[in-house]
């Protein structure tokens, strides 16, 4: 899946004034690659990565997924996009991890017996397998961004979205997303826009790294 991101603009209103967060952002990803992207805290990461999973609108510039616009063509982008993001913040903490997965693939179109074969073959994959009848509130943090994988992959898309990969993995967990990542480059032609402040994890294993810096991406 090709992206392609031209001019992009985004700003927030922040006590009675108007902070930019992106400028003129401009980002071209060839299918199938995994790219890092890097930057200090407040630069602008996250906020590019909720524009792609349309999760909020930019102010202007173009998105496109192999040709899609982001904002005219937002139900195809959320079918073939998977985010994970903050686990902390995003499941529901009195259902067990298997309710809230199952939940999320319904929303993704993604139920009934096939949606309970991909839980349990990914949590397996992942090293959760035993802890999906445990309610998240009672999960570690490390579990629950195992499950962030998990939702994100459930209906199978070909662009993951990764927000902070490393964050609440040991270093076992972290190399077997990232044998995942390979994985579904090389088999499926994934593309993997990865959020990492670990430089030498881009330098090993990333196709291409860039740094926001001023509300642009620097290669």
């Amino acid at each position: 899946m090709d992206i392609s991101i031209n001019g992009l603009n985004k700003g927030f209103h922040t006590a009675g004034s108007r902070k930019k967060v992106l400028t003129d952002l401009h980002l071209e990803l060839k299918n199938p690659c995994i790219f890092a992207l890097m930057g200090p805290n407040g630069s602008g990461k996250t906020t590019l990565l909720k524009i792609l999973a349309t999760l909020i609108l930019p102010d202007s510039g173009e998105v496109r997924f192999n040709g899609k616009d982001l904002v005219k063509d937002g139900a195809f982008i959320r079918k073939i996009a998977g985010f994970v993001m903050d686990a902390e913040h995003s499941f529901y903490q009195m259902l067990t991890l298997e309710e809230n997965l199952k939940f999320f693939g319904g929303l993704r179109g993604v139920s009934g017996s096939d949606c309970e074969r991909r839980t349990r073959e990914l949590a397996d994959d992942f090293g959760i397998g035993g802890f999906l009848g445990e309610k998240a509130a009672h999960c570690s943090s490390g579990t629950m961004q195992k499950a962030a994988f998990v939702r994100a992959l459930l209906h199978e898309p070909s662009v993951l979205l990764v927000d902070e990969f490393e964050k609440s993995l040991d270093e076992d967990s972290q190399s077997r997303i990232t044998r995942r990542l390979k994985n579904l480059k090389e088999t499926k032609g994934t593309t993997a826009l990865c959020v990492t402040h670990d430089r030498r994890w881009a330098k090993d294993h990333a196709d291409a790294a860039g740094t926001i810096a001023g509300g642009r991406i620097e290669k």
